[in-house]
Order: structure tokens, then sequence, then C-alpha cells
């Protein structure tokens, strides 16, 4: 390489030099003639390495003991040179690195997503993990590459909604029939939003469906799957205190609005979270993320306008025949206890592809009903790269599962990860708009990389991109807004 030579010729010659002075020669520059900077080995000129050369050619002649001395040198430069060169190789931009590129659709594979872990740990090294130092109420330092995702509100964009729900003709969903829908607006007599109001809606004398409103006062009927369409449906609406109305509402109008004139408000605020975390060995750098962040994002919760009384749960899963089927931690306001159950959760398994995470959301649901004396926010953050097994046929499907949701007032906000396919996205998609919640989806890995679904970013759907940990904090502020 032009490097080496140049090094080379450049030392042989300042021996050279030497060994001139040595025998009473003189070297120096004259005032007409300045000394030349020495040349860079890029800058270099080809003719500039012949003359030096022709230089050096002719001092061949020195003693043997010098020629000796010049020659060992000229091998350490050369040495140091491949090293030099060694490490060009390794980092130069036609290798462009050692990044991962986000899993393919099919089986999951552990180690590509293993190596991003190490990565993703080695960038957030400033950051304490829970069971060391608590990190101070900011969010920490951003890593290098923090996590970004995107946010679809499908509720919002109805039209385009529907038209992507016609658009799937795979045969690998459960097709729900939401074109008919119902919004449904409970206030006081203040025009206040009523939190956790019971909606028992019936058709011909026979109930329907119950569901439960959110922090907006909100909640979403959908005749079609329960097969009850009708001209006129009679909704009952219970607020937490006991005070009741009565309304009939009819097919024809898209939004019914119901008054509880003396209904009282929550008397604080009160915040239920639950992770659903895929734990499978695919999954590494995402639950890292969350690990070291958890303790800033509660805090940051917490900090809030009227200082949500916040509680935490968790449920993470595999498989069926994984080691470990599942971990459930229960409802608490304790976050060092819930912190420590989430360091416990370590990625694993996943052979296949999908999961079972029907049966993991029905688990999530139980621990939201062992809580619905409590008048909260209620929400889901589904946190998952692979779809459902749709095969298990001794389960609730989410058909059944949504409208068990939604009868407790649970808002659903999966999270899908680098890896999640078409028939994934639809389903977490349809999980989300039934629920009143959004879907969110990895637009980064920790490593950089983008790993967007691309039924996702093709779609046509609009969607919104920010910081992962912001983008929950915001949803979460949101939530609480209506309180």
């Amino acid at each position: 390489m032009k490097i080496k030579r140049f090094a080379i010729v450049w030392l042989l010659l300042l021996s050279l030099l030497i060994y001139l002075a040595a025998c009473g020669g003189s070297v120096v520059p004259t005032a007409e003639e300045p000394a030349a900077e020495a040349p860079t080995a890029a800058e270099a000129p080809a003719e500039e390495v012949v003359e030096v050369t022709r230089v050096v050619t002719e001092a061949v002649e020195a003693p043997a003991a010098e020629e000796a001395a010049v020659e060992e040198e000229a091998a350490a430069v050369e040495e140091a040179a491949e090293v030099v060169d060694l490490g060009q190789e390794a980092t130069g931009s036609e290798r462009g690195g050692d990044q991962i590129e986000p899993p393919s659709n099919g089986p999951k594979v552990d180690a590509p997503r293993q190596q991003t872990a190490v990565l993703a740990t080695t960038n957030t090294t400033d950051q304490p993990r829970a069971e060391t130092e608590p990190p101070p109420a900011p969010l920490p330092a951003a890593n290098v590459n923090p996590l970004t995702a995107g946010e679809i509100d499908d509720n919002a964009q109805w039209a385009a909604y529907l038209a992507y729900l016609a658009s799937y003709t795979a045969n690998d969903v459960v097709r729900l029939d939401v074109s008919q829908r119902h919004e449904l607006v409970v206030v006081d007599g203040a025009e206040r939003p009523l939190l956790g109001v019971e909606l028992t809606i019936q058709a011909n004398g026979q109930e329907i469906t119950r569901l439960k409103t959110g922090s907006n006062g909100r909640s979403t009927f959908y005749p079609r799957p329960f097969n009850a369409q009708s001209p006129t449906y009679t909704v009952t609406a219970t607020a937490a205190d006991g005070s009741r109305q009565t309304i009939t509402a009819s097919g024809s109008e898209t939004q019914w609005r119901v008054v509880i004139p003396n209904a009282s408000q929550p008397a604080a605020a009160q915040l239920d979270v639950l992770l659903l975390l895929d734990a499978t060995g695919s999954m590494a750098d995402e639950l890292d993320e969350l690990k070291s962040n958890i303790r800033a994002i509660a805090s940051q919760i917490a900090a809030l306008p009227g200082r949500p009384n916040v509680q935490w749960s968790l449920v993470a899963y595999r498989d069926r025949d994984e080691p470990l089927v599942a971990q459930i931690a229960p409802f608490s306001t304790d976050l060092n206890t819930f912190a420590a159950a989430l360091d416990g959760v370590e990625a694993a398994g996943g052979g296949d592809y999908a999961e079972d995470v029907q049966g993991a959301l029905a688990l999530a649901l139980e621990q939201f009903a062992e809580q619905n004396g409590r008048q909260a926010v209620k929400l889901v953050f589904l946190v998952a790269d692979a779809p459902p097994h749709l095969d298990y046929t001794d389960q609730p499907s989410y058909a059944e599962l949504l409208p068990q949701a939604a009868a407790l007032g649970v808002k659903i906000y999966p999270l899908a990860s680098s890896g999640l396919d078409a028939q994934g996205a639809y389903i977490f998609r349809q999980w989300a708009q039934w629920t009143n919640g959004r879907f969110l989806f990895l637009t980064n890995d920790a490593n950089g990389s983008t790993s967007a679904a691309p039924s996702v970013t093709s779609s046509g759907v609009a969607y919104t991109v920010g910081n992962l940990d912001t983008l929950i904090l915001n949803i979460i502020r949101k939530e609480l807004s209506g309180l």
C-alpha cells in the first residue's frame, strides 16, 4: 500500500541523514530554499516517492551495521502499518459495520437478536438498572440509538381502517365486522366525562354486551359481531356511585349520548398499567430497554398533573411446551416489587414463530377483573414480535376476549416489535381498535436498524413517530387528561 511504502522510504531517508551528519556532512536548508513540510501519506505525489527512492538507493553503500539498523526500523514501521490497515478494513464503509438485519417472517431465531441485546446493553451502560441505583425523575439520557416507534389511531382514520381490513385477503385471522359502530358518550350534569361507567346494551329484551367508559367518558359498541342489529337499543349507564340513567338509542345514529346528572367524579386519578410481554429469545433487546427505563418512566408518570395513584402488573409469556409458559406479577403500587419482577423476566425459547398471545391476554384480563371495583384508567401495553396461535382451540379466541376487555374498560396498546408479519399487524390493530387503544410499532431497533413491519408502513395510513419512552408517557398523559 502507498502508506506502507512511503513510511518505509521516509524512515530510510531519515536514517541516511543521520549517517551523513555522523560523517561530517551537512544537510541544512538555505534561506532561499526553505525546508518543505513532510507530506502526509495521502498527499505524497508519486514523483516524490521516486526521488526519495533514488536517494536511498545511492546510500546502499553505508556500513553494514548502519544498514542492519535501517532494515530493523523499516520492518517495525511495516508491522505498525499492517495493524493500521487491518483496522481500516474492519470499519470501512464498504463493509458497513456489524449491523443486524431485522429477522424475516417465519421461525424466530434467537442468535441475531441476542447479539443485538448485547449491543443495546453496551449502549446503555450509563443508565443504572432497577436493582442498583434508581435513576432521577427525568428520563435517562438517550441511547446512541434509542428505540423509536410509530403510532396509528385507526379509530381516528375510520375510512382508511375499513379499507385496510377489506384489503387483507389471507384466511389466517378472526374477522370482526366493525363497519357498523356506535360511540357512547357519558357525562355528568356539568358535561364532564365520566370514567368507569358500566354500560349494559340490550335489544329486544336480551342483553347483548357490557362496556365500561374510559377517562374520556367514551366506549364503542359494534353490533354485527354479535349478530345484534336492531332498529333500537336500550342502554343503561351505571356510574361508580350507583347513579343510573337509561336511554333508548337509535340503530341509525352513530353516537349515543348519556347524561347522568348527579354522578360524582373519582376522588383521585388512578391508573392501572399492565405490561404484557413476549419473553421469547427474540425479544431480548426490547426487554432490556424496558428494564433499563422502567423506573424513570414510572417517576415521570407519578409526576403528571393530578399525581395519579399507579398500580403495576406484569404478564410475561412464551408458548406452550416452553419451560416457563407464563410469569405473572399481580397489581401492586410498590414499584420496587414490580421492577424486581420485570428484572426476573429472561428472554429465552421461542423456536417457532407464533406464540400463545391469546392465553396471555386471558391471564392479563384476569388481573384486571380482580381490580374491577377500582375506578382507574386501565391500560395494557402488549410488547410482541409474533402473532397468536389461532389453532389452540381449547382456549377463548380473541373474538371472545376483546368484548371482555371492553366490559372491563381495558384499553390495549400493542407495540409491534421487529419481525412481526402482516398477520400479526392485522390482529394487533384489531385489538387496539376494538378497545379504543392505538397500534404502536417499532421503527428502529437498539442497533439503529429499521424494523417497522412493511405491512404497516406501506399501508398508506398516516402515522407519527417518536422516541418510545416519550410516546408511552404521552399516551398515559392523554389517558389521564380527562380526570
